[in-house]
């Protein structure tokens, strides 16, 4: 099975992981989860149309793996909030987007079969005093912050509480 580039959402993220080789390269292997974590930067001003196309866009590449792989299970993981830590001249507003693009993965999983996975109440859960250990520039993650991801992965797919630990 394949998926038909043409019917992708125009100017999604889907037709960019195809034409930047990270689609084809997701798909080695035969993996029994998939974890989609998209959205932070989906969801600046530059690449940000609306939350509906977001979700269809998104619906789009999850319908993709499970074309590809039926009995894959898929894992929505929401985008860390932007880092408080750092300016960025439209930090509110992306911040509010970033809101809706977990709201959507928290939709979509609600409908479907994928779990959802709340990266953004997991980073929100630390103190403002931890940014600056969490987080390499204001949306990317330092060791610490990838840590804390794979620990909300863990707990989401687990069925487990998120802990909050602490760090030095």
């Amino acid at each position: 099975a394949s998926l038909a580039q043409d019917n992708a959402p125009n100017g999604s993220f889907y037709t960019s992981l195809r034409r930047n080789g990270v689609w084809n390269a997701s798909l080695v292997g035969d993996p029994d989860i998939v974890v989609i974590m998209l959205g932070t930067n989906d969801s600046n001003n530059e690449l940000w149309h609306n939350a509906s196309y977001f979700r269809s866009a998104l619906e789009f590449l999850a319908a993709g793996y499970t074309a590809l792989r039926p009995n894959v299970s898929i894992a929505l993981l929401s985008p860390i909030p932007i880092s408080p830590a750092h300016f960025y001249h439209d930090m509110v507003n992306w911040e509010r987007r970033i809101v809706l693009v977990t709201e959507v993965m928290r939709n979509i999983s609600a409908e479907s079969s994928f779990t959802f996975i709340d990266g953004h109440a997991a980073f929100a859960a630390y103190p403002a005093s931890h940014q600056r250990l969490m987080y390499s520039d204001i949306v990317h993650p330092t060791a610490i912050g990838s840590e804390i991801i794979a620990d909300a992965v863990h707990a989401g797919l687990c069925g487990v509480p998120f802990v909050v630990k602490t760090f030095p």
